[in-house]
Parts: structure tokens; sequence; C-alpha cells
């Protein structure tokens, strides 16, 4: 069967995008960042279908390219997509590739034969919350707001320096400011204080109609293995459940303590995710 790469048109193909929607829909909990974007009508998305017209077509695969970000969710047998993958990569540049652990793997072979040298790879487990633990935090929660915004800045900066960006690259601190500005406005934002300082934080970054993702978790390091981590993660996951939805995390292989401070927090492993970044 041919199948056809179609760029979609977030003004005008409104129909790809339902059938975007639907083909997401049983893989949205591994996609949440993808699926709410699908969701947005955001610019950058491309269909991998069996027709090129929207009426007929079934999607098979798919991908957002935003920038020089990848988001891709590709299912079908990596020899059927490589061919259409290399064509449209050879002309363009990829920073970094986030995704469901196969998927991505798909677009680094690809990447690979089109000379692509890794920067650094992640590998994660992605963690669904089991409806049952509950944590009693060790002092007072605090609801924040973008009124709090420049308190928690330093700590998001913590966490994007060790959790998020490569090692030998610097933090672009203004661009940051102004994307954790957004955050603060749109997620739900939970924190720790200690002397009248924030110490730890935890937040949402993503939302389907199902799930809504945990992400930027961090403590101050000298504030560590007090169970603020478990005890934010908790709060917030049980704040999820009351609105209905699914909370779900990742954390990186490597990362024993994430790891355990999660599994505290009555989270699962279901899955696999991986993030590469390219030099």
């Amino acid at each position: 069967m041919a199948h056809f790469l179609l760029i979609v048109d977030a003004q005008e193909d409104s129909l790809w995008y339902k059938k975007a929607e639907h083909f997401m829909q049983s893989r949205q909990r591994e996609s949440c960042t993808l699926m709410q974007k699908i969701l947005a009508h955001s610019p950058g998305l491309f269909v991998i279908a069996d027709s090129g017209v929207a009426q007929e077509a079934s999607v098979h695969a798919l991908f957002l390219f935003s920038g020089s970000v990848l988001f891709p969710c590709l299912p079908m047998p990596p020899t059927e997509l490589e061919s259409l993958l290399y064509d449209f990569f050879k002309t363009r540049f990829v920073f970094c590739v986030t995704g469901e652990r196969t998927s991505v793997k798909t677009v680094e072979y690809v990447l690979s034969r089109l000379q692509y040298a890794v920067n650094e790879q992640h590998d994660y487990v992605f963690m669904e919350y089991d409806g049952n633990t509950v944590i009693v935090p060790p002092c007072p929660v605090w609801q924040c707001s973008a009124m709090h915004e420049a308190e928690l800045f330093p700590l998001h900066l913590g966490y994007i320096r060790e959790e998020v960006m490569p090692q030998n690259l610097a933090v672009n601190a203004a661009a940051e400011r102004l994307s954790f500005s957004r955050s603060v406005k749109a997620q739900m934002v939970f924190a720790i204080k200690q002397k009248s300082e924030f110490v730890a934080k935890a937040q949402t970054n993503a939302a389907t109609e199902q799930y809504i993702q945990i992400g930027g978790v961090y403590t101050q390091q000298q504030w560590r293995r007090h169970g603020y981590a478990s005890a934010l993660v908790n709060h917030l996951a049980r704040v999820i459940e009351a609105r209905q939805k699914i909370p779900v995390l990742f954390a990186k292989e490597k990362n024993t303590a994430a790891l355990h401070a999660y599994t505290r927090a009555g989270f699962v492993p279901v899955g696999h995710y991986r993030i590469v970044y390219y030099k």
C-alpha cells in the first residue's frame, strides 16, 4: 500500500486534524504533549496516510515538527516509513526528537543515515498514578499563581539546567522566563516553602481529554531527601484525579532518586520515553 506524507494547514485542514485526533485517541497517554498540540491545531503537523484526500484517507502515523523539535507518533513498521522520513528530513534541521521510545528509534535510524551526530540521549520510564496512594505532606503545600512567578523561577531554571538542556549548552534565561511565565498562567503549579523561600515545586505541563501530564518537578539541592517531591507529585496527582483525569509523568531511567520518589507517590511504570538532542 502506498503512503503519503502530507503537511496539514492549521487554518484550512480541520478534517485532517479531526482524523489526527481520532488516530491519537488510543495513544495519547504516552504522547500528551503531541496530543495537546493537535487538539490546539498547532502548526507543523504532518500526517502519513493511505490517501492524499482527507475524506477518503486513514491516518497511519504522524508527527509534529515545530522549529527544530520533533514530536513523533509512528506505530507503522519502520521499513514502511524510512524512505518518506529520509526524503523529508534531508532538507531540514532537527535539534531534538522527543516521544515514545519506539517512534523515536525510527527517527533516530533515519537521521543516522543522514549523518546526524547525537549530542545527548535520555531514556525515561513512563508512569501512571495508581489511584490509591495518599501522602500527607510534611509541610504546607502552596497552590501558586502568576503572583509567585518570580519566586518560583529559580526552581524552574534549576530544573531546566539539570533535567532538560544538554550539559554543553547554555540556558537562555530570558527565553525560559517568558516560557515559564506562560506556564504559570496556564498550568497548575504547587510548591513547598522553607524559611519564606520556595524550595520545591511540581506542575502540570500537558493535558488531553483523558490525561494530565506532570512535569517540572524540582527540589533545591539542600532540601532533597525530605520527601518534598513525593508529597508534591502525590498532591498534584490527587488534584488531577478530582478533575476526572488520569495523572501521568516520566522520569529518567538513571535517576534512581526520582524513580523512588514517584514510586512512593503512587506511580507505576507503563511505558518508555526517549529524548534525543543532536549537534
